[in-house]
């Protein structure tokens, strides 16, 4: 029999059973899902999306949500593309637009729900609005041709994009594993009375981490820009919201905040990936695809209010 302890590592980690059971499902259909490249290239083809979860999975740690994670991200890779095309490039620098533009963003996220209080998911569905409309504004049709070859090299390179994943992921558990800031992101988001009463800076903390948020999506612009090789502007829809946002639950990551794992929330991503590929490879409507993917999203949530109630049943003190 498990202990609770083991139960609780199974219920924190069952996203990697998830991802098993459903690859083997679409690959027992398609076998040529057992190959090696395939499953390199689906771990591949994660990489842009999962900076996105991150960026999320951060902000719904604190309690909080993000509703502009994709107009950042588009916003901050067609106005550099603008950029490239007006004054060129310029080297190593090239990749501090992208990076400035997304931290400028989630300052002003973190402005608007930290100084001026506003939910955070009123503030950010009007930044989502601001961002998406001033990225059509910059260009109504897809930027390309304009961007030198090592810009491209974290989302068009195989090899590069796979060595930056591992390295987020490592940095990132760091930060919420075993700094003072990680730390007082969970304790903002399991209870803010608690963590203001123990001295814990909530506003500060709050505010970094929308800072964090508009970082990873930046960062996501210039990947999305490597692996499609252009900035279309279909990249500006919310096409990437909600699938970052179920693939943060399903991985673990509470929708109550002050629970979840780095980790874990790139399992979800993965889930969300093997999803799509193996929905391509049957070759599934697109339509039939959204529809799916409204399925999932509705039974993360269910996922996640199970593993809530499970979780609390276990840690529950026996009397």
């Amino acid at each position: 029999m498990l202990g609770a302890k083991g139960k609780l590592f199974i219920l924190d980690n069952f996203i990697w059973i998830i991802d098993i059971l459903v690859y083997f499902a679409f690959a027992i259909y398609r076998p040529v899902m057992f190959s090696a490249s395939l499953v390199r290239w689906i771990i591949y083809a994660s990489v842009p999306l999962s900076l996105l979860v991150f960026a999320e999975s951060i902000i719904l740690i604190t309690g909080n949500i993000d509703l502009s994670i994709s107009g950042v991200c588009s916003l901050s890779a067609m106005a550099t593309a603008a950029l490239f095309i007006r004054y060129g490039h310029w080297g190593i620098f090239s990749f501090i637009p992208p990076i400035l533009i997304g931290i400028a963003c989630g300052a002003m996220n973190g402005f608007l729900t930290v100084n001026l209080r506003i939910n955070s998911f009123l503030s950010t569905l009007a930044t989502s609005m601001i961002f998406t409309g001033g990225t059509l504004l910059i260009s109504s049709y897809a930027l390309y041709g304009c961007f030198p070859d090592y810009y491209l090299l974290l989302g068009g390179n195989e090899e590069v994009a796979l060595t930056f994943l591992i390295s987020m992921l490592l940095i990132l558990w760091f930060i919420l594993a075993r700094t003072q800031l990680g730390s007082n992101l969970y304790s903002v988001g399991g209870n803010l009375l608690s963590s203001k009463m123990m001295g814990i800076p909530t506003e500060r903390t709050l505010f970094y981490a929308f800072i964090m948020s508009g970082f990873l999506c930046g960062l996501a612009g210039i990947v999305y820009t490597g692996y499609l090789k252009s900035v279309p502007p279909s990249l500006a829809s919310n096409v990437n919201l909600l699938p970052a946002i179920a693939a943060a639950v399903m991985g673990g990551v509470s929708l109550l905040g002050g629970r979840g794992s780095i980790i874990n929330a790139y399992g979800g991503t993965l889930l969300s990936t093997i999803i799509t590929a193996g929905l391509v490879s049957l070759n599934v409507n697109v339509f039939v695809r959204q529809m799916i993917f409204g399925i999932v999203i509705a039974i993360a949530v269910f996922i996640n209010n199970v593993r809530e109630k499970i979780r609390d049943k276990i840690i529950a003190p026996k009397i």
